[in-house]
């Protein structure tokens, strides 16, 4: 029964490992963000053979010590042509604390850094590659999940898996234990 666990939870585990993207297929060129400006600018590189259509992004921002200060998710619909860079704004971080990207000159404020990653694109031509939509279909309006979301159905089936196999042994040994009673 413990192979048997460890073969459903090994499963599970290359499951998730093998819906992971790769890094080097979209690529952060560069990153500005200047003092109380609303947006920031991104821009990004496509490193595929295929259009993109879409992606999911998640920015950290980091304090200039490297502590976590917020993790933003983003679903850009952009188009981006194999080897081509595109810019895209997205919402800027704590524009009205003063917050601005250390790269950006001439700022005073709270200077942060940036970790990006990314989540999952979509194409035209194959569709999404990483985490990707449950229902088979190229949609544009298809929202990336979080890897939590991703994980959950599996630890649910893993957890009713053990459920049924607690409730037959259960019963076995009730029904054991009534026979050795009569």
């Amino acid at each position: 029964m413990k192979r048997f666990f460890c073969a459903i939870l090994c499963v599970m585990l290359f499951t998730y490992v093998f819906a992971q993207v790769n890094q080097n297929d979209v690529v952060m060129v560069s990153y500005e963000h200047s003092c109380k400006e609303k947006q920031a600018t991104l821009l990004l590189k496509n490193n595929t053979e295929e259009n993109i259509s879409s992606i999911c992004i998640k920015i950290t921002y980091r304090d200039m010590s490297g502590n976590k200060l917020d993790s933003l998710w983003f679903d850009i619909t952009i188009s981006i042509e194999p080897g081509k860079t595109q810019g895209v704004d997205v919402g800027a971080f704590r524009y009205r604390e003063g917050y601005y990207y250390y790269k950006s000159q001439g700022d005073t404020g709270n200077a942060y850094k940036i970790d990006y990653d990314l989540i999952c694109y979509s194409t035209k031509e194959s569709g999404w590659h990483g985490l990707t939509d449950t229902t088979g279909e190229n949609t544009a309006d298809v929202v990336c999940l979080s890897p939590l979301v991703i994980v959950l159905p599996y630890l649910l089936i893993f957890l009713l898996i053990i459920g049924i196999f607690i409730g037959v042994y259960w019963i076995v040994v009730k029904r054991r234990k009534n026979e050795n009673e009569e």
